[in-house]
């Protein structure tokens, strides 16, 4: 397997795996199943529609939403063409939010749901650099200037016979090159921004090969917000091994989620833990003394 850079794995592992499920995302209690083939089909889909927008090696490209596939395909789709990719975190002020632009230089920009979109029209004035904005999620009638619908955007891609062009591209892409932007919180200061390399993704990789044995059969429930390292690091070493991830829009749902998609693997903070002890120690208090005892 070729681990160049992240889009290229990806690509690989898409035909491995092509019949197998990649991503799945609960909308109104039904899951829905995307497989590799489809990923990998919906990520050429993008960076096509990416290069027909101008998007060029090295530009940024900036992803502003809550966990879900298309944050995913976004991301690789731009990667795909040589740009860098700038994550803002869910829970940014609008004021947080302009800052990072500015300060990268985001030219298109991936919004998921209503809200962000209402907080992206309201700082877009102030962002000279940004041109485009594809969102899911936003509702009908969306009139923020330079606004495409994310569908509308990937089906675009999809007529385009420019598959020669995204290729040359992402051959290009070196592994010192620079795969992200991370920014900081902001809660000392200024948000900085920390660029991580397509290299770098690719020796944690490597160090997770050495402790853990995962593949095909494995299931791994995605909670942690994508805008972080942790759960993007781990969902694209899912995505290289074969098995499937569960996206979690909400990570206050993460127990609950836990009995639904019943993960084989994953990785998580305290917190979570400490909220499952709570409430089996809450069951087990509330039971007879045999339980407990039993428990115990």
């Amino acid at each position: 397997m070729s681990e160049k850079n992240l889009p290229t794995m990806l690509a690989d592992a898409c035909r491995r795996f092509a019949d197998l499920p990649a991503m799945r995302i609960k909308q109104e209690d039904v899951w829905i199943v995307l497989s590799y083939r489809d990923v990998g089909a919906q990520i050429q889909q993008v960076a096509k529609a990416l290069v027909d927008a101008g998007i060029k090696p090295g530009d940024r490209v900036g992803l502003f939403s809550q966990n879900c596939p298309a944050w995913t395909i976004a991301d690789v789709a731009a990667q795909s063409v040589g740009a860098i990719t700038v994550p803002l975190h869910a829970t940014n002020t609008p004021a947080q939010s302009a800052y990072v632009l500015n300060d990268a230089g985001v030219r298109l920009l991936f919004v998921g749901g209503q809200k962000k979109l209402e907080q992206i029209r309201e700082v877009a004035g102030n962002v000279p650099t940004l041109v485009t904005t594809v969102g899911w999620d936003c509702g009908a009638g969306a009139d923020l200037p330079g606004f495409l619908s994310f569908d509308d955007f990937r089906a675009h891609g999809a007529t385009l016979a420019t598959d020669a062009q995204v290729q040359a591209r992402t051959d290009a892409v070196e592994s010192d090159d620079a795969a992200t932007i991370i920014y900081t919180s902001g809660t000392t200061g200024e948000p900085k921004g920390a660029v991580l390399s397509h290299g770098n993704f690719a020796h944690q990789f490597r160090a997770l090969d050495a402790w853990f044995d995962v593949g095909p059969k494995d299931r791994s429930l995605g909670f942690l917000p994508l805008s972080h390292v942790y759960e993007r690091c781990w969902s694209y070493y899912v995505y290289r091994q074969g098995a499937v991830n569960s996206f979690l829009a909400d990570p206050k749902q993460a127990a609950e989620a836990l009995r639904d998609v019943l993960p084989t693997v994953m990785v998580s903070v305290p917190l979570l833990y400490e909220r499952v002890h709570a409430a089996v120690q809450a069951k087990v208090t509330a039971s007879g003394w045999v339980a407990r005892a039993a428990f115990h």
